[in-house]
């Protein structure tokens, strides 16, 4: 069975991936964020061909953008890398960024009884 998928010109790519955005319903929200589940398929998309992978910028900014960023070397480096990507970064349009530190490195102060960080 021979697949046409790639013979669709770039911009039914792009809504097919764009099929894929399912937001969380939250209720009083206005923005709502995407699923887990959506947000597994965006990425899983980019792993099946070249033109499915530059399709699916748009939606995998998004992807990015609903991630949580900390102050950390390693975070940084991602966001240095993500907007050195002139592909990816247009579609970047949020950043999400937590000033709480590491998860393993505030938990022994809760565990402690400790609010400070």
């Amino acid at each position: 069975m021979v697949s046409h998928l790639l013979d669709l010109p770039m911009e039914m790519l792009v809504l097919i991936v764009i099929q894929c955005e399912v937001h969380d319903s939250i209720d009083g929200e206005s923005w709502t964020p995407l699923s887990y589940q959506s947000k597994c398929d965006i990425r899983n998309l980019q792993l099946v061909c070249t033109q499915v992978r530059a399709a699916a910028y748009q939606s995998f900014g998004k992807v990015l953008g609903s991630r949580r960023y900390c102050l950390t070397d390693n975070h940084m480096e991602e966001l240095k890398a993500i907007g050195a990507n002139d592909l990816l970064a247009p579609w970047i349009k949020t950043l999400n960024n937590s000033c709480v530190p590491p998860y393993d490195s505030c938990f022994p102060l809760l565990l402690r009884g400790g609010t400070e960080y």
